[in-house]
């Protein structure tokens, strides 16, 4: 097998170790209330850039879309990307000739960070301008 090959194998059998991690926290251990609040949200008061992604991901395995697009649209986008991704890497495993590299490739990756920044102030200004905590909200809708 070449380096390749290695490389794109390497790639996915770590994304499939992340999905069964994600999978372990969810159903064993956030499921059960193992997991605590926001630590930085309770000594802090104010949201973490991050806040809501664990409830995101439960809402997300429970096929709650529309409650984990408003506690953390981050993780969707993020598996979007992924999976193109995995896409792109198996064509190239499989075929001869790779995929050229696009525009849209090349920036496509930037949704995440991008999705994480408008995602933290988007809360902020909710919560801070208006009353309103979205992630509460978020957790109670139930579809």
């Amino acid at each position: 097998m070449n380096n390749k090959k290695k490389t794109i194998l390497f790639l996915l059998l770590s994304d499939i170790l992340l999905l069964l991690i994600s999978l372990f926290y969810n159903f064993f251990l956030f499921e059960r209330g193992l997991v605590g609040n926001c630590f930085f949200r309770e000594k802090v008061g104010i949201y973490c850039l991050a806040c809501g992604g664990s409830r995101a991901l439960s809402a997300l395995f429970s096929l709650k879309i529309i409650s984990s697009l408003i506690l953390y649209p981050t993780i969707i986008t993020s598996i979007i990307v992924i999976i193109y991704y995995e896409f792109r890497l198996l064509r190239n495993l499989f075929t001869s000739k790779p995929l050229p590299v696009s525009i849209f490739s090349k920036y496509f990756v930037l949704l995440i960070p991008t999705s994480i920044i408008l995602n933290y102030l988007i809360k902020c200004i909710f919560l801070y301008a208006f009353g309103i905590d979205l992630i509460q909200i978020g957790a109670s809708i139930n579809f």
